[in-house]
């Protein structure tokens, strides 16, 4: 999925944003994680090698606490 792509347009852009505004409004943390969710299916949709697995992600989590 591209930026300029159809799909991301007029499907996957809406969902996020409207999901993020309406999960938001209970919980902000939950409209983080929906939007960490919703980064991790972009990404995966165009290749799964980019999704990080479970070690990765604690290397780059204290990476970005330490930044």
């Amino acid at each position: 999925m591209l930026f300029n792509s159809y799909e991301f347009i007029f499907l996957f852009l809406p969902i996020t944003v409207v999901g993020f505004f309406l999960i938001s409004k209970r919980s902000h943390a939950l409209g983080t994680l929906w939007l960490v969710a919703a980064s991790l299916f972009f990404y995966g949709w165009w290749d799964v090698r980019y999704v990080p697995h479970a070690a990765a992600r604690k290397g780059w989590l204290a990476f970005g606490i330490v930044i």
